[in-house]
């Protein structure tokens, strides 16, 4: 009987939700020890229930946990979640753009926030490998010192609404 719960648990933690099923929300914060509030899992729900979404940027203070809420020859090339620094993900970039990505999460984003500028290399060499991926992106401080921060920030997600 240990064994038949055993199979049911792991493929009830291996299921394959749509992104916009509350399932696949409430899977990732299974052993996830943070106090979420109403308005925020309403907020990442909203973000990508509309046809129309290309993607979201959370911007909230501090520690308030938005990177718990957002984890072979090509090292993406598998069926788990890839953790990687922006320089590897310049790097390799050409795998970034072939990978079937259901979602990218971009942590600390306000570091691509000059994406704008053609000399901030990293930025836009991301940016070109996942232009035709959904993304969220993870910040504190998206807007420090110029409004063009924040236009670089959204057009990480869709140029043509930035």
């Amino acid at each position: 009987m240990i064994r038949a719960q055993e199979k049911y648990y792991a493929h009830w933690l291996t299921r394959s939700l749509p992104s916009d099923n509350i399932g696949k929300f409430t899977a990732s914060l299974q052993d996830a020890q943070v106090d979420l509030t109403p308005h925020q899992i309403n907020a990442a729900l909203f973000a990508f229930k509309s046809p129309l979404s290309k993607g979201a940027i959370l911007a909230d203070e501090v520690g308030l946990g938005k990177t718990i809420e957002a984890g072979n020859l090509n090292p993406f090339n598998c069926e788990e979640i890839v953790i990687c620094s922006y320089q590897f993900a310049r790097a390799k970039a050409p795998y970034l753009k072939q990978t079937p990505w259901d979602l990218a999460v971009i942590d600390e984003a306000h570091r691509l926030r000059n994406v704008y500028k053609s000399s901030s290399k990293i930025a836009n060499t991301i940016k070109n490998a996942l232009a035709d991926r959904k993304k969220i992106l993870l910040t504190a401080t998206p807007l420090q010192n110029s409004i063009l921060e924040l236009y670089g920030l959204t057009s990480l997600i869709d140029d043509y609404e930035a």
